[in-house]
């Protein structure tokens, strides 16, 4: 997860995205909408650079390329300490924040509303333009352009 040049490492990430069947477009002014984020972030103890409000980046490794998701920080859940090792305990801590998402760059694994044209997939569109070009156009005038530019009808 980034915010400029700020790197924070992320072991663990819990999304929780939900909307309704018709919802077409991700929208903050439908409240039947919710994406937010659960984020763990391993920082220096004391000196965590994440704060309410503040933006920030994460990277979602995906098959096809990754993808980024813009998260808001909203609220801080609680400081964990890791036990595995004697450094980690004294110099780490793993803050649990509460993040809401705000954007995100592309959509591959479709956790986001969609338009209707995009929901209905590529075959239902080729299927479409198949049966307009087998019906029958009716009778109309064509165009035809002569050697000088111009087009007589």
């Amino acid at each position: 997860m980034k915010n400029g040049r700020i790197i924070v490492p992320i072991p663990r990430v819990t999304l929780d995205i939900g909307f309704p069947d018709t919802c077409q477009k991700f929208s903050f002014k439908d409240s039947s909408i919710h994406a937010r984020a659960e984020v763990v972030a391993k920082v220096f103890k004391h000196n965590s650079p994440i704060r309410i409000g503040g933006i920030w980046e994460l990277k979602v490794p995906h098959s096809v390329g990754a993808f980024y998701l813009t998260l808001l920080a909203d609220q801080m859940i609680g400081i964990n300490i890791n036990a595995e090792n004697l450094i980690e305990r004294k110099f780490f801590r793993h803050y649990t924040w509460d993040m809401m998402v705000v954007g995100f760059s592309r959509d591959p694994m479709d956790w986001f509303p969609k338009p209707r044209w995009e929901m209905a997939g590529r075959d239902d569109i080729l299927a479409d333009l198949a049966e307009f070009l087998k019906n029958d156009l009716g009778d109309f005038r064509s165009a035809e352009f002569d050697s000088e530019g111009g087009f007589r009808v």
